[in-house]
């Protein structure tokens, strides 16, 4: 499975990469959306599960969430924050919210949710 990863902090992005990868998972690692949408024109097939930092550095990780989902429909998209913003309980209900730092069992547990069949 292809997974987009968009995190601004240099040392989280490493973490998730390495995780993710360790266990087989092919990472698309970004810094910005900006660097992440160049990263996505290189590859035919779209990923499937998208780690979208909540106040992404070059605007806002909600926002560009939207736009990947209106581009990739299937796409499942997970949020990380270091904070409890407003209006981020429904996130993360939904189960759509990691709030940072996270072991690397609650990240892999949340793609298995992400990823069982509906």
């Amino acid at each position: 499975m292809r997974i987009l990863v968009v995190e601004p902090d240099a040392g989280v992005r490493h973490y998730l990469d390495m995780v993710l990868t360790r266990v087989g998972f092919h990472t698309l690692v970004a810094s910005t959306a900006h660097e992440a949408n160049a990263l996505l024109l290189d590859f035919p097939a779209p990923p499937r599960l998208a780690f979208l930092d909540l106040a992404e550095s070059a605007g806002s990780g909600l926002a560009y969430g939207e736009d990947l989902r209106r581009r990739y429909p299937e796409l499942e998209v997970i949020f990380m924050s270091s904070w409890q913003a407003a209006g981020t309980e429904e996130l993360r209900q939904r189960g759509q919210l990691l709030y940072k730092p996270f072991y690397a069992q609650e990240l892999l547990q949340t793609v298995r949710n992400v990823s069982q069949p509906r």
